[in-house]
């Protein structure tokens, strides 16, 4: 009996990436982890903030932070009252890939929810010097954009979302993603396509870095200077270099990828700066402290998971969202134990 329930189980598991011979869709429940991925096409859309497309009298939103009914229902009211009645000022435009989406003004959310959108159209849409790019126009992600187009001008590529609503006559629309998620094989693929790019300038032999990052505002370390000071002996002992990499201090964004491409350890607080793994090469080992609860977020395992990379979280023990109060012996304990895997 228990061989034939671990059997069926074990076959509902199992995910096919692929649409059936005759390309239909049914209400099988399989299919719904089969198609790895999508994008919609069409036409004289109506690009909104967020990311938002009104198209035939449809509303189409990208799955993402905005996936929420009051939200849902602001972005319906914005296009009711300011657009609806207004079309012949909007600027009209060609063939626009869109990305932007609710929250991308953040780093974490541009980089590991809006980015990933597009990893998979980086050739289709540098060879088509028509389509232009609709984004929050931070300047980290032109950074990001530079990276991936090095042979386009970003001026005349991408279209900020802050310039307000658009008409386009083709709107590319892929796959979106739930909150503080992504797609395994959009972010592999992103992390993909930037370390093509940073490998040329990366010093042979690397660095080797052990990172500590520190934040200046939320989420900070109570015990910093004792992990930073335990982290920097670790690293001397070892011949690796230690870097404390600090939100009131960022390196350039062209530093910034070739630090984390060379780190081999990283220590951080629950937040951002650890999106910045993808840029570093599969097999970096994150210790990441989290929020006590009730505000635990694991979106950060997931993604170092999905990046190849070695994931330890430790649990704070108060603190959380202002200084994150860490038992410091459990992060000596964890850093000893992964360091020997590094250096092996």
């Amino acid at each position: 009996m228990n061989e034939t329930l671990v059997a069926r189980s074990a076959a509902v598991r199992k995910q096919r990436f692929k649409l059936p011979v005759n390309h239909t869709l049914t209400n099988e429940l399989f299919q719904w982890g089969t198609v790895s991925s999508f994008i919609h096409v069409m036409h004289n859309g109506i690009i909104s903030y967020y990311g938002v497309v009104f198209v035939g009298g449809l509303m189409v939103i990208p799955n993402s932070c905005l996936d929420r009914p009051k939200r849902v229902k602001q972005a319906r009211n914005y296009f009711e009252q300011n657009i609806k009645d207004n079309l012949n000022k909007l600027p009209r435009h060609g063939e626009v890939f869109v990305i932007t989406q609710f929250y991308s003004i953040g780093f974490y959310h541009a980089m590991v929810e809006s980015l990933p959108r597009l990893s998979r159209y980086i050739r289709f849409i540098d060879q088509r010097k028509d389509i232009k790019i609709y984004i929050n126009c931070q300047s980290f992600m032109k950074s990001s954009l530079e990276t991936l187009f090095p042979s386009r001008n970003i001026s005349e590529l991408v279209i900020c979302e802050t310039n307000g609503p658009i008409i386009a006559t083709r709107v590319y629309f892929p796959e979106g993603s739930p909150c503080f998620k992504s797609t395994q094989s959009g972010l592999s693929q992103l992390s993909k396509e930037f370390r093509r790019y940073i490998t040329p300038g990366i010093p042979v032999p690397p660095k080797n870095y052990i990172i500590l990052i520190k934040r200046s505002r939320k989420r900070s370390f109570a015990q910093h200077n004792e992990i930073a000071s335990f982290l920097a002996d670790i690293a001397k002992q070892n011949d690796m270099e230690f870097l404390v990499f600090s939100d009131a201090r960022l390196p350039s964004f062209n530093d910034t990828k070739k630090i984390f491409n060379q780190a081999r350890l990283v220590v951080a607080p629950h937040g951002a700066g650890v999106a910045n793994t993808l840029f570093s090469n599969p097999g970096l080992f994150v210790i990441e402290i989290v929020c006590n609860s009730p505000r635990m977020n694991l979106c950060f395992r997931e993604l170092t998971i999905f990046l190849g990379h070695h994931y330890h979280g430790i649990y704070s023990k108060s603190g959380c969202p202002f200084k994150l109060n860490v038992d410091v012996n459990e992060v000596k304990e964890a850093v000893r134990f992964y360091i020997k895997h590094v250096v092996a």
